[in-house]
């Protein structure tokens, strides 16, 4: 049965400028589930745990380290599924170092959304972290979907919204486990992504697969 919704984020940037701190690796992310509102409701009141003012957002590289394991550890009772690519950029072809960033990000997410099980996609709402300007973003993310399937759009979303992660706890969410996820991949520290390791399935984008036209 398809989910309803996905929530999505990144983590790490679309740079090649590697000398000069762009990330080596990009991870990009989606949380699948039916209703949000019990894990909205939930990071609503974690802020009041931890004693955080009402309306911070939660970001993985700037949230402290005990308060990423109390807020990953909480997802645990959660009804999620998750799905994650790892793209290590220095791998890859001239080809995606010569898409733009918007179009890099949407390369990325086209590339985890056709690797996600046919039946848990359909009339599904995506939601994702904006990155660029809404219609550019939207055009490339649609375009990429369309490669994907061979000139159809590979996944019949109902709807792609594209929404500030400061006003989205699931978003918010998204980034606490693809920062995890990153800081597993960059640094081989597993401490906060074991917390939540066996929601979340992991590809590793292969160099050779799908080279971008």
């Amino acid at each position: 049965m398809a989910y309803r919704y996905a929530f999505g984020d990144e983590s790490g940037d679309p740079g090649f400028t590697f000398d000069r701190g762009s990330s080596h690796y990009l991870v990009v992310l989606l949380l699948l589930l039916d209703d949000p509102e019990p894990l909205r409701d939930r990071v609503d009141r974690l802020r009041q745990q931890l004693e955080l003012p009402p309306g911070i957002e939660f970001k993985f590289h700037k949230t402290s380290a005990a308060n990423r394991r109390v807020f990953l550890a909480a997802l645990q009772s959660h009804q999620f599924v998750g799905y994650a690519l790892v793209v290590d950029k220095g791998q890859l072809s001239a080809g995606w170092r010569s898409a733009s960033d918007v179009g890099f990000h949407a390369l990325c997410f086209a590339e985890l959304i056709g690797r996600i099980p046919a039946n848990e996609l359909g009339d599904t709402i995506l939601v994702l972290d904006r990155f660029g300007a809404s219609k550019t973003t939207l055009r490339e993310l649609r375009s990429r979907l369309k490669v994907q399937g061979e000139g159809q759009t590979i996944r019949p979303f109902k709807r792609i919204l594209l929404k500030r992660s400061r006003g989205d706890n699931l978003i918010q969410c998204a980034d606490m486990v693809a920062g995890a996820l990153m800081r597993a991949v960059s640094a081989s520290d597993r401490s906060f992504f074991d917390l939540v390791h066996d929601k979340i399935t992991v590809w590793q984008y292969q160099p050779d697969e799908n080279p971008p036209n």
